[in-house]
């Protein structure tokens, strides 16, 4: 579905549950769930793959970034208690612009959580390897963070502003015991 290039972000918004521009047009991605009544009914939402329908280049983009699940690094805060259980992870920090769908990395910044939030590794400052290019540059996760936006009734006069974008790629990795 192609949407006119003087439409306003909200009429954009309105017309598609994904909205995806690239290469001068807008492309959809179906969806077969209203994702936003969800939310506003739960405050968050549960989504399987199945969910999605994504186009042949989608498919393409969401194979690669799966691969860079296999690139995180060892999360050295985790795992005295039970030493066969581990996790793997990458976080950082973007600026993203929610009128270009532009996702900018920003310099390496510390992951914080209070104990209240997390009683086992908070009340901590934790650092974790950065998000690589190769994911915070994958189409498809630059789509979901778009999509993932539109879900947020946002007022328009923020929508050119720049927004903190925080991104957490965490494995688990149980052990035998």
């Amino acid at each position: 579905m192609k949407q006119p290039l003087n439409s306003t972000f909200k009429e954009q918004q309105a017309n598609c549950a994904f909205n995806l521009y690239k290469e001068g047009e807008f492309m959809a991605i179906k969806v077969g769930s209203n994702f936003q009544s969800m939310i506003e009914k739960q405050g968050y939402i549960t989504a399987s793959a199945a969910q999605c329908k994504l186009s042949v280049d989608e498919q393409e983009a969401f194979s690669e970034l799966q691969k860079c699940w296999n690139n995180l690094e060892l999360d050295k805060y985790y795992g005295e208690a039970h030493p066969s259980n581990y996790r793997i992870r990458r976080y950082s920090d973007f600026i993203y612009v929610p009128t270009t769908g532009e996702l900018h990395p920003k310099e390496h910044v510390a992951y914080y959580q209070s104990e209240r939030q997390n009683s086992y590794a908070g009340g901590k400052t934790r650092h974790f390897g950065d998000i690589l290019p190769e994911t915070y540059e994958n189409t498809f996760l630059q789509d979901l963070v778009k999509y993932d936006f539109n879900q947020f009734p946002i007022p328009e006069e923020y929508l050119d502003q720049d927004w903190i974008c925080q991104i957490h790629m965490i494995r688990i990795v149980v052990g035998h015991n």
